[in-house]
């Protein structure tokens, strides 16, 4: 044990050092990357060779390994390259979330299908974007507090209600954020609350800034039966439901914002709460095959020096359904009163208004209205958003 402990030292301690030794630019990077492939390679080679435990593989075995050491050797050599282009704590920072994103694509292609829940989303997600991202925790350069409230097919029993409150502000340094959301969801017998704590770190990445968050949540998950009217006042199945209960999740979220542009992905839940008819209640399954994905964009295009066209999308994905576009034109009026429209891919069409009352405090409102033959039965929802941005003196430049 005292052995592998110490091994395990020297590597960290080697692994450690590797990227100091590269940003002092001694070799370029590519010459340091051939050289930790080739030891390495060396050493392994002459390990079999003395053991003699090389097994010839079928050829299908071959060609993935073969494919997976080429990849391999060229995630070591962007490595390198990427260090000595930006720095060694930015280019290993942005290396080791790797694994993040391979077990986003092993979710999605890997993972068998498991019911979960659809994230509530807000149809003014475009100002209010910390709902999904994290690594928008303190994007405003100040101190900022939001309010929004959702109702959804106004006049139906049991439709689906939403409030959200939000707070975030970036770090003195300017490279940390960090935000707390309150978002309470109703629907029916269920109403979910969750209290989320979020972290971004930003970094500068060619002529805009990389913001790389991560989120850490609990909800609180309440069953009312009473809501339900039963034939018989002893039914079973309705003194049999779970009343209430906690559960954990956690998210992450990566946005790029520069001049006139910006981009953002976010899964804000990874862990997937069921609801199972055959036990009653909510369980949590560790196999995130029920998670939102979100990827949005946005651009501005000034054309004039008091108009400006500013169209968004934002995609959404969650297991077993299709994908889900939300495709949003807006006009801005002397970056004061933006006016449009939002097409969802599901059927539903979305007016928009946002008024900034001054530097501070702004208002959005927005009316959906289902299309075809959901109008017959699914009414028109109301959403309505305050946010006010304590300014500091720093300015920021920022796309929305």
């Amino acid at each position: 044990m005292k052995k592998a402990r110490i091994a395990l030292f020297i590597g960290i301690l080697s692994i450690s050092l590797f990227p100091v030794i590269v940003a002092m630019k001694l070799t370029p990077g590519l010459t340091s990357a051939f050289y930790r492939m080739a030891i390495a390679a060396t050493g392994l080679l002459s390990y079999v060779a003395i053991t003699r435990s090389l097994k010839v593989p079928s050829v299908r075995t071959g060609l993935l390994a073969a494919l997976c050491g080429i990849l391999f050797a060229a995630d070591i050599a962007f490595w390198n390259l990427s260090i000595q282009l930006t720095t060694a704590t930015q280019g290993t920072l942005l290396t080791n979330l790797a694994p993040i994103w391979v077990g986003l694509i092993a979710f999605l292609f890997f993972e068998s299908v498991v019911m979960g829940q659809l994230y509530p989303v807000s149809s003014q997600y475009i100002y209010h974007g910390i709902i999904v991202n994290p690594a928008e925790s303190g994007k405003d350069g100040a101190l900022s507090m939001a309010l929004g409230y959702r109702n959804q097919w106004l006049g139906f029993e049991g439709s689906p209600k939403t409030i959200s409150a939000s707070v975030h502000a970036p770090l003195r340094n300017d490279k940390v954020g960090l935000g707390f959301l309150i978002l309470s969801d109703s629907y029916g017998i269920f109403s979910h609350t969750t209290f989320r704590g979020n972290y971004a770190y930003r970094i500068e990445l060619g002529r805009g800034m990389l913001a790389l968050g991560l989120s850490a949540s609990a909800t609180l998950m309440d069953v009312s039966p009473s809501k339900l009217v039963a034939n018989e006042p002893d039914e079973e199945l309705l003194n049999s439901l779970a009343e209430s209960s906690t559960k954990p999740n956690f998210g992450f979220g990566a946005y790029y914002r520069a001049n006139n542009y910006f981009l953002g992905f976010a899964v804000p839940e990874l862990l997937s709460q069921n609801w199972e008819d055959a036990s009653i209640a909510y369980r949590t399954k560790q196999d995130h095959s029920g998670c939102n994905f979100f990827g949005y964009g946005g651009y501005i295009y000034r054309f004039h020096s008091h108009f400006s066209f500013e169209p968004s999308m934002m995609v959404r994905y969650f297991n077993g359904n299709a994908l889900q576009f939300d495709i949003t034109p807006q006009l801005a009026i002397h970056d004061k009163i933006w006016i449009g429209a939002n097409y969802r891919t599901e059927g539903s069409m979305t007016a928009l208004l946002r008024c900034k009352v001054d530097h501070q405090i702004s208002i959005g409102y927005s009316y959906d209205f289902e299309m075809g033959n959901k109008q017959k039965y699914l009414k028109n929802s109301h959403e309505i958003m305050v946010k006010y941005i304590l300014k500091y003196k720093t300015h920021v430049v920022s796309p929305r």
